[in-house]
């Protein structure tokens, strides 16, 4: 995002190849961290690099960034229209039928080429879920109301620690 927003869509080559490595090290020795993290980066550095290679405009760069991203957590999660939406929410933060159609051939042709080899059943299988009684909803509406309030405090407590760290003489923020 910050290569988009702010370095021309720059990504240098050898990010793909360390991140690779680094990741699969620590994927592989059990350490806890995510596929996405790892596959976005990945898969933005590889369209950069390939934009870079072909000395294609800044615009263009975006869109290879974007559909690598869109590629990834498509193929990542099994889920096209995740895909898609991150590339063109999260990277590009912008609709336009010039990203669209790029974004969303990069997300199918990730999938098909995931679901030929991984299969196709959903990264993540929820259980069955049904409603017992209609005043099952009663209780979703207050743990939404619940949540909102945890997150209000949330921000209000972040905002309250960085306006102290500030007023400090060795900043912690």
């Amino acid at each position: 995002m910050l290569a988009v927003a702010v370095s021309g869509s720059k990504i240098r080559p050898r990010v793909a190849a360390i991140k690779a490595l680094v990741s699969s090290i620590c994927i592989g020795s059990g350490g806890s961290v995510g596929r996405e993290g790892p596959i976005v980066q990945i898969s933005s550095a590889l369209g950069s690099t390939i934009g870079q290679i072909f000395r294609l405009s800044e615009d263009k760069k975006r869109i290879l960034i974007a559909c690598g991203a869109a590629g990834g957590i498509a193929a990542t999660f099994n889920a096209p229209l995740a895909g898609i939406f991150f590339g063109l929410e999260v990277i590009l933060r912008e609709y336009g039928t010039r990203y669209f159609s790029s974004v969303v051939l990069s997300a199918v042709t990730a999938t098909v080429i995931s679901r030929t080899f991984l299969g196709s059943s959903p990264a993540f299988i929820t259980p069955p879920y049904e409603l017992l009684s209609s005043y099952d909803i009663l209780f979703y509406v207050v743990l939404g109301l619940l949540s909102a309030l945890v997150g209000w405090l949330l921000l209000k407590d972040s905002t309250n620690v960085r306006t102290f760290s500030t007023q400090l003489k060795y900043p912690i923020i």
